[in-house]
């Protein structure tokens, strides 16, 4: 990963007005076959008056979600199947695609090539004729935001001409659900995102501000598309220990804000995603989903009432949560391998590896714990849940939970 070396603020590279009041639309899709993904997308861009010939020549970089380096049948990134559609939409169209992302793990090309393989990028950048990002560089940008003057983005994001936001529809045990907005957060390249975790570690509220600002700064700076894979979601212990769940919608819109608006209700977690309030008390978004311009289907349609949400805890939402109250990671370990990878990924170094009993298990020191619950998103065996008080657990199992 390579330093930025100055401050620099983003040439503008848009074509279209912002819209903060962009319709968003909503499509019945129950498959991962890339072409009749394609014709979705094509439909639903002459629908709402996109052209995609509108960027011949320009670099258009496509962002997924690609957390972890799971296979796409995990549900926990972004389907190939979508991103080959969309990279085949503006490869035909005459514009230099490339498909870019930093995981939440470091960031090198000996990281990004298996991350591409395994989450099924190399076949889609194959198929599609775009290319995949190995450039590990990133500026250092000055924006004017709540939480943050300066934001640390991966160069190829700094250098498109327009971003096309392919995020994976989840809950997410910090942010009740990741979606547009939260996907860009991968903007940030590789453990830099864990010293922003540390920065903000007690004022969740500034931590997601700051993913707000981060994602207006880029949606002000460049032509800004949002793509959603809502075909096959996840719930429970996301954003990547949770189940795969069929809700068979996918969302575009222009505003991802106001297309998180749209997936919140769609999930049944309207007043429980942090990042909405902040985007509507700030005027980027909807209050609700009744306020929203819809493009296609209609949200009661498609929507799915009954997604379990990430954390069992019915607070877990609120502002100010006393400490003895917030939900914690805990770890099984019975699944534990004792890799060492949360030690690493871990912030403010709260976790370590020690002998018990014989076996070798990794404890958390919950004095030190900021709860920004990355060993639980980065654990690739699942051995990480967010665990609140017991009488959270058994209020969730009873059916009384949020």
């Amino acid at each position: 990963m390579t330093d930025s070396q100055n401050n620099s603020v983003l040439p503008v590279a848009r074509r279209t007005e912002i819209n903060d009041r962009a319709a968003v639309g909503i499509d019945f899709a129950e498959s991962y076959d890339a072409g009749l993904i394609e014709d979705v997308l094509r439909r639903r861009l002459d629908a709402l008056g996109f052209d995609p010939r509108s960027q011949a020549g320009r670099r258009v970089v496509v962002k997924p979600n690609l957390l972890i380096r799971y296979a796409p049948d995990k549900a926990a990134t972004t389907h190939p199947a979508l991103i080959e559609a969309v990279c085949r939409i503006f490869v035909s169209a005459g514009a230099d695609v490339m498909i870019a992302e930093s995981n939440g793990g470091g960031y090198s090309e000996g990281i990004l090539r298996p991350l591409y393989r395994v989450c099924g990028m190399e076949a889609a950048a194959e198929n599609s004729g775009a290319k995949l990002n190995y450039d590990t560089s990133f500026r250092t940008v000055s924006y004017d935001g709540v939480a943050s003057k300066t934001f640390d983005i991966l160069e190829p994001l700094c250098a498109a001409d327009m971003i096309i936001d392919c995020c994976k529809l989840k809950t997410h045990a910090l942010a009740g659900m990741t979606a547009g907005v939260k996907n860009m957060f991968g903007a940030v390249p590789g453990v830099k995102k864990f010293e922003t975790h540390a920065r903000y570690n007690h004022d969740l509220r500034m931590f997601f501000s700051f993913i707000t600002d981060l994602c207006r700064l880029l949606y002000e700076a460049k032509d800004f598309l949002c793509i959603t894979d809502g075909i096959e979601g996840m719930e429970g212990n996301g954003p990547s220990a949770g189940t795969p769940r069929k809700m068979n919608v996918l969302l575009t819109s222009f505003s991802p804000f106001q297309s998180d608006v749209a997936a919140a209700t769609l999930m049944g977690l309207e007043g429980q995603v942090p990042i909405n309030e902040l985007s509507y008390e700030r005027g980027y978004a909807a209050h609700n989903s009744s306020e929203l311009v819809i493009s296609g289907e209609s949200i009661e349609k498609l929507r799915v009432s009954d997604v379990r949400p990430a954390s069992p805890n019915p607070l877990a939402p609120l502002r100010n949560i006393p400490e003895v109250l917030r939900s914690r990671p805990k770890i099984d370990h019975s699944l534990c391998r004792a890799c060492g990878e949360c030690v690493s990924y871990c912030p403010v170094k709260a976790i370590k590896l020690e002998e018990k009993r014989g076996k070798t298990i990794a404890s958390i020191d919950t004095k030190k714990c900021i709860r920004c619950f990355c060993c639980q998103e980065l654990c690739t065996f699942k051995a990480i849940s967010v665990s609140g008080l017991p009488i959270f657990d058994i209020v969730n199992r009873l059916g009384f939970g949020i």
